[in-house]
């Protein structure tokens, strides 16, 4: 069965942003795209329904129950849901998180021909057991039903 699809709620923060819900059997999207205005400068802070975003592409995926299954939050630095943060970093950040794994990557630096910064960030596991990878490295947490920091990983 294809999701539903529908315009989002209203944004506000940035009036070239736009949002979509995508609805399945068992799970609810919100996607936040907004456009890159000035090249290498930080996204604009939006709101959108129960999201807060300062980057350039989110998504929250729900279950029936509106707990967050999983999320992406793209070349950004914060992302909120329902008034629980699931990402806050100082710099940029690229998180894509479900119940299986939490992946973290620093800014891409593709215009300088450079490989992504170092990643730096506090993450929220959507599920105890996720494994986490910083900059493609798998990184040992502590499970936590909170936010856990994660930076880029030791030469050790």
């Amino acid at each position: 069965m294809r999701p539903a699809v529908r315009p989002g709620p209203e944004l506000k923060g940035n009036p070239g942003a736009v949002s979509l819900v995508a609805e399945g059997p068992d799970f609810s999207d919100l996607l936040v795209w907004q456009p890159e205005e000035v090249c290498d400068a930080a996204a604009p802070l939006v709101t959108c329904g129960n999201m807060v975003l300062q980057g350039y592409l989110a998504l929250v995926r729900r279950s029936l129950d509106g707990g967050v299954m999983g999320y992406v939050l793209g070349d950004g630095g914060r992302l909120s849901f329902a008034g629980q943060d699931l990402v806050r970093a100082d710099g940029t950040v690229n998180v894509s998180a479900d119940a299986r794994e939490v992946r973290v990557s620093g800014k891409l630096q593709t215009r300088l021909g450079d490989g992504p910064a170092p990643a730096s960030a506090k993450v929220r596991l959507p599920a105890i057991q996720a494994q986490v990878y910083v900059d493609g490295i798998r990184t040992e947490v502590q499970p936590t039903q909170g936010l856990i920091a994660v930076g880029p990983p030791s030469n050790k």
